[in-house]
């Protein structure tokens, strides 16, 4: 589990590095089965939390455990990414997220567009070998 959280962390560091090179990681967390980071360039940022359970009953029940905090739930569901995916846009603020699981695999991710979150959800599931 070890080797798999750091090399989808280190997929996800080197998408968001490549593609933004201006923006600053400014929260940066790791842990067993978690790693979290943030970066931030004036308004515009991307948070992305990686989960690897033991299994996959441990991922949904991480991705659940986000959704039942929210106050709007889960979002809008869609098919087009892991086993399961959802999607927000805040349309007052621009800002969009997608959090999606994919086997023991659970990615949440939150950006100041929606299709900024989407476009990383997608080269993640793609790079990181989790589609």
């Amino acid at each position: 589990m070890g080797q798999e959280l750091s090399n989808l962390r280190d997929v996800a560091k080197d998408i968001v590095e490549k593609q933004r090179p201006e923006w600053e990681l400014v929260s940066e967390r790791e842990g067993e089965k978690e790693s979290r980071y943030s970066w931030k360039s004036g308004r515009e940022g991307i948070s992305v939390l990686i989960f690897i359970g033991r299994s996959v009953v441990e991922a949904k029940e991480r991705m659940d455990f986000t959704s039942n905090r929210l106050s709007v739930g889960p979002g809008k569901p869609r098919n087009d990414i892991g086993d399961e995916a959802y999607f927000w846009n805040d349309e007052k603020t621009g800002m969009g997220g997608i959090r999606f699981r994919k086997g023991k695999v659970y990615i949440d991710i939150n950006a100041s567009s929606p299709a900024m979150a989407e476009d990383l959800a997608k080269r993640l599931a793609k790079e990181g070998s989790i589609e």
